[in-house]
């Protein structure tokens, strides 16, 4: 019997390790002279830091630094970067995370169009800030910027979503938001509603893309400054509100996925119900707790 329950739970262990999209994540980030890079083909968080003192030719001090982290669980992205100088040297930050996996929907007739409304919610910020100074002739009042994009995919077509900070040498900002597909253009954080095209009973792709970038002292200006992008309260699948049918008729609807994960309910922070695996383990555990009182008795 032991044997049995350890096989059985040793299984249901590597059954639930693959049960994950596919995932990627990368990181470039630079402080002065010095580059790092890292990737990573699971979801575990990844970080990397950088940071540099020195003088430069002039014989000016400089600090510069650059800080990057990521992390994926199954329907969230998470990413953050940060940069900061004080001197002539440049700083730079980059960040992608991405997952992969397919869908089944079942609904109506095998074969049906149907149409998925769906959400992806952002939950985070982008800052940029710089001393303002003067610049040489000739040098252009672009001092850096602070952005990010999201995308995915459902089925046909694609969505997207972006903000970029621009930040002059003279101080001056400028914010840029948008979209791609349905709704206002300057509503990039929150929940964004989409609709996915997909056809019952057959598979279809599902994609998420993150990336995070910040990039500071684009011409060597001597002043001060940082910037970062906070994304690390996460990107993520918000749920599906309902499934129609072309001409707006509701249809009752199941759907699967090949890494086993749930894309009917929000993948979001603020759901604390256990999922479907963790009961099973819980269960598993209690019913060998169980074996093996009744064992000693």
């Amino acid at each position: 019997m032991k044997r049995v329950l350890t096989a059985c739970l040793w299984l249901l262990s590597a059954g639930l390790a693959q049960a994950q999209p596919q995932q990627s994540q990368s990181q470039q980030i630079s402080a002065g002279s010095l580059m790092d890079s890292r990737q990573s083909a699971n979801g575990a968080e990844l970080s990397s830091h950088l940071s540099q003192s020195g003088q430069d030719p002039t014989g000016g001090a400089y600090t510069v630094g650059a800080d990057a982290t990521s992390a994926i669980t199954a329907g969230t992205l998470r990413g953050s970067v940060h940069a900061s100088f004080d001197g002539t040297a440049s700083s730079h930050a980059t960040v992608t995370a991405q997952q992969w996996d397919t869908l089944t929907f079942n609904g109506g007739t095998q074969g049906d169009t149907l149409l998925v409304h769906y959400s992806i919610v952002v939950v985070g910020s982008a800052a940029i800030d710089v001393q303002p100074t003067l610049t040489l002739p000739g040098v252009p009042n672009d001092a850096g910027f602070s952005r990010w994009q999201i995308a995915h995919n459902l089925g046909q077509g694609w969505a997207s979503a972006e903000s970029t900070t621009v930040v002059g040498y003279d101080g001056t900002k400028t914010v840029t938001n948008s979209r791609n597909q349905s709704g206002t253009n300057e509503q990039v954080y929150g929940r964004m509603d989409f609709v996915g095209t997909v056809t019952s009973g057959d598979p279809t792709s599902f994609y998420m893309y993150l990336m995070a970038e910040t990039s500071l002292n684009l011409y060597g200006a001597h002043t001060r400054g940082n910037g970062g992008v906070d994304l690390s309260q996460s990107v993520y699948w918000g749920g599906i509100s309902e499934v129609t049918t072309w001409d707006g008729q509701v249809v009752p609807y199941s759907v699967a996925s090949q890494s086993g994960a749930n894309y009917a309910l929000s993948f979001g922070p603020a759901s604390t119900a256990p999922e479907p695996s963790t009961v099973v383990l819980m269960l598993l555990g209690a019913l060998v707790l169980g074996w093996r009182v009744r064992r000693r008795h």
